[in-house]
């Protein structure tokens, strides 16, 4: 098996802790620590080691338990902080 690039490294937050962002306009995570600040247009939540930003519009949080997040609105751009 060849090394894995440097690009597929940096979409990984922390260790492990992806997260899927579907058609219809729900994102998932099973790995998130926290949820940081919700403002107008925003959403950003602590996952594995760096805070992640999900911007759009619409956006609401439908659930959040044991690590479980689900999110759903227009979401137009995700930024990884730090």
């Amino acid at each position: 098996m060849g090394r894995r690039s440097g690009m597929a490294d940096e979409l990984h937050v922390g260790t492990a802790a992806p997260f899927q962002i579907w058609d219809n306009g729900v994102a998932y995570t099973e790995s998130c620590r926290g949820i940081l600040d919700v403002g107008e247009g925003f959403i950003r939540l602590k996952l594995g080691r760096r805070p992640v930003t999900l911007w759009g519009d619409k956006l609401e949080v439908l659930s959040y338990t044991g690590g479980r997040l689900l999110i759903r609105g227009d979401i137009k751009r995700v930024e990884f902080d730090g």
